[in-house]
């Protein structure tokens, strides 16, 4: 099961892997200490490749161009710029045909980049370099407090946490944002006007962290220029008051926000990270842990959906849902007393 977040007060240790998706460059050393904007790797991509014939063009063997070379793999070019070259009664030289980047010389050829663009993968976190993955990117670790939800938007921010406590009886209206300033993350519980994302990018924040957002409020709130995180997902949904009281003894503090896209199998979901190093205490939270009886869990999917309550018991033999898969399943006792059978994998482990 997912780690989602853990009981209010109870600080862990948290590791997470930043990496490049292509072979790069390792920009950071293991045991720095890092802040979310730092760039962890970066590599670079390239629209075209030329290849640029050397020998032929000199007149020379393949292995002797590197002797003729003005200048070498790695330098960037501009058009025109003079490469190679003979010198003699008549000079013969090659010059290049486009600006870009001598990246090599393979069998008397100078392989040119055009168009590169640099990638970087930052941090995204407030953290310490754990371990290096060569050409790649780094784990990064740090201890502090971890709500994970259900869609981002893909991107990322830190600011000074503000909570909208009204928001958790009620949906965010107008007159909860009259306290929101530039370069905070409003949490909130309900989201159901899309005004409310419009005034907020007119403000300015470095993020928005929501228990739910309304159904139409997707495609709007992909394009906002700050990570938004919906923890719970998308709808009319009952806020969860452990949030807030999980979020309240924090307010002011920097949290950084990680909007990535959901991936189940990667272990990988839209979150926020308050970092608390000297308040540390506890083992190791990674991306995942099993679900265990007498676990809180929250329940994505039914009727019950968003509601909270407690491992009874873990069934040993597949179950027959609605939906005609035959699942693992977990017995739930919820806040109520009411006890339901939900499939594992459609529970979020709280602590």
């Amino acid at each position: 099961m997912l780690v989602d977040v853990y009981q209010a007060g109870l600080v862990k240790e948290i590791r997470r892997e930043r990496r490049l998706n292509l072979p790069g460059k390792v920009l950071v050393n293991e045991g720095q200490q890092l802040e979310p904007s730092d760039a962890i790797a970066e590599a670079e991509l390239t629209d075209q490749i030329y290849m640029v014939d050397i020998a032929s063009s000199l007149g020379v063997e393949m292995l002797d161009v590197k002797h003729f070379l003005v200048r070498q793999p790695g330098e960037m070019l501009y058009e025109d710029d003079v490469i190679a070259q003979v010198e003699g009664a008549i000079p013969r030289l090659v010059r290049t045909p486009r600006p870009g980047k001598f990246a090599a010389l393979h069998q008397g050829r100078a392989v040119l980049q055009v168009g590169c663009e640099t990638i970087q993968v930052q941090a995204g976190m407030y953290g310490l370099v754990q371990s290096i993955i060569p050409e790649f990117g780094a784990t990064l670790v740090t201890s502090g407090l971890l709500l994970q939800g259900v869609w981002g938007n893909g991107r990322m921010g830190v600011g000074e946490l503000h909570i909208l406590d009204g928001s958790w009886l009620a949906p965010v209206d107008a007159g909860m944002l009259s306290e929101v300033e530039g370069g905070q993350v409003v949490a909130a519980g309900q989201c159901l006007d899309a005004e409310v994302l419009d005034y907020l990018a007119e403000r300015e924040i470095a993020g928005l962290i929501v228990e739910s957002l309304a159904p139409g409020m997707m495609s709007e709130a992909a394009l906002l220029p700050f990570p938004v995180v919906a923890l719970q997902g998308f709808g009319s949904l009952p806020p969860a008051p452990f949030i807030l009281e999980l979020l309240k003894p924090h307010a002011g503090l920097m949290i950084c926000v990680h909007a990535a896209g959901f991936d189940r199998l990667a272990g990988e979901r839209p979150e926020a990270i308050l970092s608390l190093p000297d308040g540390f205490e506890g083992g190791a939270m990674a991306h995942r842990m099993l679900l265990d009886v007498g676990q809180r869990v929250r329940v994505f999917s039914g009727e019950k959906l968003g509601q909270v309550g407690e491992v009874t018991a873990l069934g040993d033999e597949l179950v027959t849902f609605t939906s005609g898969q035959r699942l693992p399943a977990a017995i739930v006792r919820l806040g109520d007393g009411l006890q339901i059978t939900v499939p594992q994998q459609n529970l979020v482990i709280l602590g």
